[in-house]
């Protein structure tokens, strides 16, 4: 796909993502026909698992830092 369709194609999502829940679905219907509600779970799975992904990182990340204070403590750092 061509960068500027997935541009566009992010754009008009986003643009969806702003509507109400109801006005979500007449339009993406409108849009996507039967593909729409496919659409929304694919949508939903990305989102869950970038979500999660996200998560995963600021948990890492809190456990780096936590490990890093502990061990500034000890002498072996100072």
């Amino acid at each position: 796909m061509p960068e500027e369709a997935v541009d566009t194609t992010l754009e008009v999502i986003d643009r969806i993502g702003q509507l109400t829940a109801h006005m979500q679905a007449t339009v993406m219907s409108a849009l996507f026909a039967d593909e729409a509600k496919e659409l929304t779970r694919t949508i939903a799975l990305i989102f869950r698992e970038k979500h999660s992904a996200i998560l995963l990182t600021k948990q890492n990340a809190a456990s780096v830092t936590d490990e890093f204070a502990r061990r500034a403590q000890t002498t072996e750092y100072a």
